[in-house]
Formats: structure tokens, C-alpha cells, sequence
């Protein structure tokens, strides 16, 4: 069984379940096992949410669930294991419904709680916009001489800068962000271009980020002078 944890992705556990491979044992039973296992190897409370992400049964579940597990080979069982997910139902009713209730008791006290919807409402036009401003596949759609592979390069040159410039994280993942927006709507043409385009995200950022932004001549000297102040 493969565990991950939908509420901290670097999360992942894994263990064995020994499983009667019989005609008795059919997949809800299958189930049952799998999710009193992962409670008590994970000494999880019994409302933890229990998602199964992936395995060998996503076919059958949407089918006949009193199925034996005798009609599917058992080296496809072992091979492709179970993937679950867990999840604290109370964890998943998010911030937003813990400020509301916290608003709720000290409605007299806090005076966001009159504008609570209003505010909630422009961070939810907010989101919609963010989502809209960078196309998952620009490079297929706008860029003409551009690859993924280009990307993958700069944005390693990026951490080098990070590591040099002693820069915040904030500052590298805004700049990568600025880089994505503007290559979603602009074709570059050309490849030369790119990271001139990466050395001035990374200065748009350091502005924002940075207590001191980084000088343009230490900018120009670690990308080896090819760009000059004009």
C-alpha cells in the first residue's frame, strides 16, 4: 500500500498488506482491510478521509464492488499495489470556513466580519484571473523556437543566481512566474533572447522580494557580459 498525504505532498509512507487470496475476499472486503491497516499503521483518528488514488480496482469500482479478487491476477495486484491518500476532514473544510467561524464568535470585535463576503468574493475574482495568465502548454502554442528543455535550463540557472546571489526562494519561484506570463502571451524568436528575458524577471523580482534588489552589473557580469545597461 502506497500512502501520500493530500495535504502535505512531500508526505508518502508505504507498507504490506497480506491479503487471503481466496473466492471469499471480494474488493469491498479488499477495501475494508485496506483502510483498517492504514489507520493503525498511521495511528490515524477514525474520521481520517481515506481516498483511494490508484490501483489495480479502479476499473471495478465503478462496476461490481461484491467482486471477488480471484478474476485479476495476482501479479497484477502485487505489481501495481493500492494508492491511498488520507486527509483530516477537518483539515479539508480549509482556512476560509475556520476564518468564518472565527469571525462568527467575535462578530462585535473584528470588523472584517461586516465586509467578510465582499473580501471573499475579490480573492475569488483574484484566482480566477491568476489561473487565466499563464497557458499550460505556451510552448506548443505561442513560442516558435523555444523548448521545455530551454526552460529547464534557465530555471537551473536560476538556482545557481540563487545560490551566488543569496536570494530568497520568493524571489526565484516570482521570477519563473514573470518568465511563464510573458512567454504565454509573446513569442521570443529568439532562442538568444531567453535569458535576457531571465536576467530582467530575476530584477523585476529582487525588487519586490529583496531589502536590497540586486545591481544590474552583478546581473550582467554573471551572465557572462552578453547583455549590456542599454
Amino acid at each position: 500500500i502506497y500512502v501520500s498525504n493530500e495535504l502535505n505532498p512531500k508526505y508518502k509512507h508505504s507498507f504490506f498488506l497480506p491479503i487471503k487470496y481466496s473466492q471469499n475476499v471480494s474488493i469491498s472486503n479488499l477495501f475494508k482491510q485496506v483502510e483498517y491497516n492504514v489507520k493503525n499503521n498511521l495511528n490515524k483518528p477514525q474520521n481520517t478521509k481515506l481516498l483511494i488514488q490508484k490501483s489495480f480496482v479502479n476499473t471495478v469500482l465503478t462496476k461490481n464492488s461484491d467482486e471477488s479478487i480471484t478474476k485479476y491476477k495476482k501479479s497484477d495486484i502485487i505489481r501495481q499495489g493500492i494508492h491511498v491518500k488520507i486527509g483530516d476532514e477537518q483539515k479539508e473544510q480549509g482556512l476560509l470556513e475556520m476564518r468564518l467561524k472565527q469571525l462568527c464568535l467575535s462578530r462585535d470585535g473584528d470588523v472584517a466580519y461586516e465586509n467578510f463576503k465582499d473580501i471573499m468574493k475579490w480573492f475569488r475574482l483574484r484566482e480566477e484571473e491568476y489561473l487565466t495568465l499563464v497557458d499550460s502548454n505556451y510552448m506548443e502554442n505561442n513560442q516558435s523556437v523555444l523548448t521545455w528543455r530551454m526552460r529547464e535550463i534557465l530555471i537551473d540557472w536560476f538556482f545557481d543566481l540563487q545560490t551566488d546571489l543569496g536570494l530568497n526562494q520568493e524571489t526565484i519561484f516570482a521570477a519563473i512566474h514573470y518568465i511563464d506570463m510573458y512567454l504565454s502571451k509573446n513569442d521570443l524568436k529568439k532562442r538568444s533572447l531567453l535569458q535576457l528575458l531571465g536576467v530582467s524577471s530575476i530584477l523585476i523580482a529582487s525588487k519586490t522580494y529583496e531589502i536590497i534588489p540586486q545591481q544590474i552589473s552583478e546581473l550582467i557580469y554573471l551572465s557572462n557580459d552578453q547583455y549590456s545597461r542599454i
